[in-house]
């Protein structure tokens, strides 16, 4: 999630967040890599899909 660091509510909002992540186990994303993976799961699904049109063909 965003938070506005700016403001003394947001920094307390980003450390609870990134405590209970390390608590969890949780990796935390940047948007850039979140960007990223999404174009690869698009990719690997649409490769999916033509493969499986070759196989009913």
């Amino acid at each position: 999630p965003e938070f506005n660091r700016r403001t003394t509510a947001g920094k307390e909002e980003e450390k609870t967040f990134l405590e209970e992540c390390a608590r969890t186990g949780r990796t935390v994303l940047t948007a850039e890599e979140g960007r990223k993976i999404e174009l690869m799961y698009q990719s690997v699904m649409a490769l999916t899909e033509c493969i499986a049109g070759e196989v009913d063909q």
